[in-house]
Parts: structure tokens; sequence; C-alpha cells
């Protein structure tokens, strides 16, 4: 079955020429059905990025507001010099990773075990999947349904 090459402005073939080289248009309830499940997906898909990335900040900022903490209320530092000096800290991984645990647990009251996971996910997670090769593809179907 040949296709028309001509696009709409959202890349759908609004038309076919079948076998016998008659003209017809493709059924305008498919073309929406396929519409539907695409934009089902994408939403899908901006759901699953936002949460992640929601996710992904507050892991982040974490260590930079122990480390704040240890600086302003542990070590009495001024508010001009605890601000730049957690942000520069937060930064260095091991220095971070230690400073920030250690105020977790002192500052906030936090166990020991719980303070390491918070703070060195990174290092568990690459230990965990350290021979994983599996690759993770998210792909979507862009092709108009028979």
């Amino acid at each position: 079955m040949w296709k028309d090459k001509d696009k709409d402005k959202e890349g759908i073939i609004d038309a076919e020429i079948d076998e016998t080289g008659e003209f017809r248009f493709v059924s305008g309830h498919r073309k929406f059905i396929w519409q539907l499940k695409n934009r089902a997906r994408a939403i899908y898909m901006l759901i699953i990025a936002a949460s992640f990335l929601a996710t992904y900040l507050a892991f982040a900022l974490l260590p930079i507001a122990a480390i704040f903490s240890f600086f302003y209320i542990y070590s009495d530092w001024w508010l001009i010099f605890a601000i730049p000096a957690a942000l520069i800290v937060a930064v260095i991984p091991v220095l971070g990773f230690m400073i920030g645990v250690f105020a977790a647990h002192a500052v906030w009251g936090w166990a020991w075990w719980l303070a390491i996971l918070i703070f060195c996910w990174p290092l568990i997670f690459r230990i965990l999947f350290k021979n994983s090769r599996r690759k993770f593809k998210f792909s979507f179907d862009y092709r108009r349904p028979k």
C-alpha cells in the first residue's frame, strides 16, 4: 500500500492510495485514537520526568541545607559566611558527604545509618548497579495504526 507523502501540521498522513490506485482518506476515528494514545504517553512521560526532577532536586538541596546548618548553628558562623561556605563545601564530593552526614546527625538528630543512606545515595547506587549492562530506553511509537 503506497502512502501519500503530504502531511498536515502534526506530521500525520491524511490520505492513502490503495492497490487499485484510488485515493481515499484515512478514517477519522483511527487518527483520533492514535493521537490520544500518543498524547497520553507524552503526558505520562512528563509526569515521570517531573517527579524524577523534583526528587533529584530534593536530594541535591538536602546536603546544602545540612552543611549550612552545620556552619550556622553548630559552628556559630555568621549568615553571610555560612551560605557561601555551604555552597562551596557541598560541591566537594567526599568532604560534602562527610560534613553532611555529621551535620544531619549532630544538628538535626538523625540516626547515623539514615544520614549515610540519604547523603551517600549516589555512591550506594554506583555500588549496587556497577555491573549493570541494561540500558533504559524511552521511546514513542509515532507510526500510524494500520
